[in-house]
């Protein structure tokens, strides 16, 4: 399998989150100080409301583009062992996360929770846990996985579709992968395949088995994502 990665984008954007996690940490401080001042107290707490927000949304950016491994080098991993007819694209299409191959195009969604997460059809829930208070900074919210899937998966037809010659996207299929090794998933009918990453390779030779796209019909594919790259 081939990687296509945005290393540029994902350099800037490490370096914006570690340059805004600094001046959230900074206002923090300042706010700190300011609150032993009363005349100040109106300024410590919108210090601390600035920096609060400063420091998640740069933990956020960290999380996804200054650590390692980030969330596309575990997919990268754990789709590792497929020929050269996959190509795995991470940042440089309208959907983070895509692969294509044979059976089609695939979009990924990743969540890096921790602990117990559980999903009914597509309702999501994390119960809380005391721990929860102390790492609220460093993870990201669970959000919607499916609704978001979904969503990318429709957006990547809608960009595809506006694309080709004939108008007609080829199917697209995605899955949402929980990247940390510590997550414990309870399932119950999901909406949308949900795997840890350890089942990603597994899961997607399953997947590989189809064949909805012909030779003719991937190379054009990959070469309308070229042009899209080289023309960005």
């Amino acid at each position: 399998m081939r990687v296509v990665t945005n290393d540029k984008l994902i350099e800037r954007r490490a370096r914006f989150g570690n340059i805004i996690s600094w001046v959230g940490l900074g206002v923090l401080a300042a706010g700190m100080v300011a609150s032993f001042r009363p005349q100040y107290i109106y300024i410590a707490f919108a210090c601390l409301i600035i920096g609060f927000i400063a420091a998640n949304i740069g933990t956020y950016q960290l999380r996804r583009f200054g650590r390692r491994p980030r969330p596309d080098q575990v997919l990268s991993k754990g789709l590792r062992g497929f020929d050269d007819r996959y190509v795995f694209y991470a940042w440089m299409l309208p959907s983070p996360y895509v692969l294509i191959g044979p059976p089609g195009v695939f979009v990924f969604v990743t969540r890096d929770q921790s602990g117990r997460v559980i999903c009914e059809g597509s309702n999501w829930r994390q119960p809380f846990r005391l721990t929860r208070i102390f790492t609220a900074l460093g993870q990201e919210g669970l959000g919607n996985p499916t609704k978001e899937l979904l969503g990318e998966i429709e957006h990547m037809k809608r960009w595809l579709a506006e694309r080709l010659p004939d108008g007609e996207p080829p199917p697209v299929h995605g899955a949402v992968v929980f990247i940390h090794p510590r997550v414990e998933l309870e399932l119950k009918d999901p909406t949308v395949p949900v795997l840890t990453a350890n089942r990603l390779r597994s899961w997607f030779r399953n997947q590989a088995k189809k064949r909805a796209l012909n030779e003719r019909q991937r190379e054009e594919l990959e070469s309308l994502i070229q042009s899209h790259i080289e023309g960005r």
